[in-house]
Order: structure tokens, then sequence, then C-alpha cells
């Protein structure tokens, strides 16, 4: 794991978020634990508890009251410094599975490797698709921000392994038939839907003036993959990988000039 320098200040991270923020939650508490960090970190798991924390209501975005409610909660009961939202973070992984045995992959602008024996599909489509699902739930961010007047920050997802055997695991784990529906799928394939989808996330927290935290450099490969001691699955980062992360925000919020 990273080794985390102390900061003097007895500050809050809370973290709300899905199945990323596991990793960052985990890694802080055995920081914290070890009595490496004096940073406290508290978890809001929205996985499984709010499945839809925003709605559209007369053309404008209503979110959770209760989950606002919990927040704020949070954030009052100590010292919050930070909020960080890995929110939604594996959307790419999952568009990747359509009910259909015929694979696709996205032709992104700069990045010129495709799957071949594939149907390419312009980088348009999926990106306008990322867009309109990640503005209902990114916009949460400068609402709460403007509510509580805290800091906060969006956690970009890390990007796939490029090990296809890991990724076919993963898939399988949750199903044996599309596992076999799609035993050809690359680690290629799942790469440019990562960077439609991390494109249309930037873009979004540009939009809205929402500072955005991507994975760290040194935790990618030449290929702009997930180092592989530090991934989880296919898709997630492991404890070291949220190390890395927690790291990141330790640096930028809770250094002894803050």
């Amino acid at each position: 794991m990273s080794k985390i320098l102390k900061t003097s200040q007895n500050r809050s991270l809370l973290i709300v978020g899905h199945s990323h923020s596991t990793a960052i939650h985990n890694a802080a508490s055995h920081l914290k634990r070890d009595g490496i960090v004096e940073v406290d970190c508290d978890i809001i798991q929205l996985f499984g508890r709010y499945p839809d924390f925003s709605n559209e209501e007369n053309g404008e975005i209503v979110y959770n009251t209760s989950l606002i409610e919990e927040i704020s909660k949070n954030f009052d009961k100590r010292s919050t410094k930070l909020i960080a939202f890995p929110l939604y973070g594996s959307e790419y992984y999952m568009i990747c599975f359509p009910n259909t045995t015929r694979q696709f992959d996205i032709m992104v602008p700069g990045h010129d490797k495709v799957a071949k024996d594939v149907e390419l599909v312009p980088f348009e489509i999926v990106y306008e698709m990322a867009r309109e699902k990640y503005k209902k739930y990114i916009g949460i961010i400068p609402y709460i921000q403007n509510k509580l007047n805290c800091e906060a920050v969006y956690i970009l997802p890390p990007p796939p392994t490029e090990s296809s055997t890991t990724i076919l695991n993963h898939i399988a784990a949750q199903s044996k038939d599309i596992a076999q529906r799609y035993a050809s799928l690359t680690s290629g394939q799942l790469y440019n839907s990562w960077l439609t989808y991390a494109r249309a996330a930037k873009d979004i927290c540009k939009e809205q003036n929402i500072r955005l935290f991507a994975p760290p450099a040194r935790a990618l490969t030449s290929d702009g993959y997930l180092q592989p001691h530090l991934v989880q699955d296919a898709v997630h980062g492991n404890i070291h990988y949220g190390a890395m992360v927690f790291q990141d925000l330790i640096d930028h919020f809770f250094d002894d000039n803050t």
C-alpha cells in the first residue's frame, strides 16, 4: 500500500458513491487504523440504497430528499473538509453487453485501436448516451456544494485491466451465458468504452465547474490500462489503488497549508 504522510489536521473526508468508493474507503480505514493518516473517512454507499437518486420533473433534475438529508447529517457530524463522489463508474463496462451476440467497438477520436471483425460504432452516439446518463448524477455535486458550502470532487473511475482472462472471469462470475457469448471481448473494447465515458464525464465537469480527479498517472500502464497489481477485477481497482486515490485527495485537500 502507498505510504502517506501524516497531516496535522484532524478533519474528515466523506465519500458518497457506488462500487468504486469501496476501495478508497477501505484503504482510508486501514491507513487511519495503522496511524499513517489522521484524516477520518466516512462513506455513504449508494449501491442498493439509492438506485435512482435523481429524477427529472418539469424539465428540472430533482434529487432524492433522503439522500440529501443523509449527506447533510454526515457532513455536519464531523469537521468535514471534503466530499468525494465516485459515482456510477462501471457503465462503460455494462454497455458492452447489449442483448445481442453482436459485438461492437467505438471509434474514439485520437485513438485508432479498434477490435477486428466487430461492428464499429461512431463515438458521438455512445458519447451522447454517456452524457445523458452522467449529467443527472454528476449534477448533484454543485448542488451539494451550494447547499453545504463545502469542497467536493468527482472521482473518475479507473480504466479497465488489460488482462483478457480477468475480464472473462469477471463476466463469468455474473453470467456464464454472457461469458460464452462474449468470449472474444477484448480489453481494447472496454478501454475504448472507458475513454468515451471518461470524455463525457470530463466535459460535464468542465461545463459545471466541478473539480475532477482522474486516475493517478502512476497507477496506469504505458498503454493507459490499470496496472496489474492494482486490479481487483475487470473494472475495479483494489485497496492499493484506493490508497493511491486517497493519497492524492490528502495531498490536494488535507496538507498543512489548507
